[in-house]
């Protein structure tokens, strides 16, 4: 059974830029769109078993790379032909250090004083609406009759809206 897809991702001009494999699509498309700022849209170039996915991740690795691909494994999972620069290593180790204390980053208290500031007002709940504008809806809404018609329309409105959420959640934009 095909359970894994091999996927491109495809910069502003609609050019393959890196592949990759999931079991889980949307979950691994949302966590590219917060790393790869070059990232557009993306397309699913075959489904295949987990026994063969290496073989044709490494395929499609091989087919786009002459076309600049930023994919710094040859593919099939293992990644260890990429060897980071001494560099790379250096700033890792001191970002790492920096982090040593046991509950992460703490503020400095000028950027306290800024976030408090700019949540005067709003309560746990986020923002509440107010009772004038309750009032004036009930008013608005009292004694309507909601028919079939409209109760279709509406949910078939909201129906659309999660569908349009969920794709640009997933990554369909342009």
């Amino acid at each position: 059974m095909a359970d894994i897809v091999i996927y491109a991702l495809l910069d502003s001009h609609r050019k393959v830029r890196y592949v990759g494999k999931a079991t889980k699509l949307d979950k691994r498309i949302y966590a590219h769109r917060r790393t790869k700022p070059w990232f557009r849209s993306w397309t699913i170039l075959e489904w295949t078993t987990s026994e063969a996915w290496e073989e044709r991740e490494r395929y499609w690795i091989a087919y786009y790379r002459k076309g600049g691909l930023f994919n710094k494994s040859s593919g099939g999972g293992s990644g260890c032909e990429f060897t980071m620069e001494l560099e790379g290593r250096r700033k890792i180790s001191e970002s790492n250090r920096r982090r040593q204390h046991p509950h992460g980053w703490h503020h400095t208290e000028a950027a306290k004083e800024a976030i408090s500031r700019a949540h005067l007002g709003h309560h746990r709940g986020g923002w509440k609406f107010p009772k004038e504008g309750c009032e004036k809806i009930s008013r608005a809404l009292k004694g309507r009759v909601f028919t079939p018609e409209w109760r279709k329309k509406i949910s078939e409105a909201a129906i659309k809206r999660c569908i349009r959420e969920k794709a640009l959640k997933v990554g369909r934009w342009s």
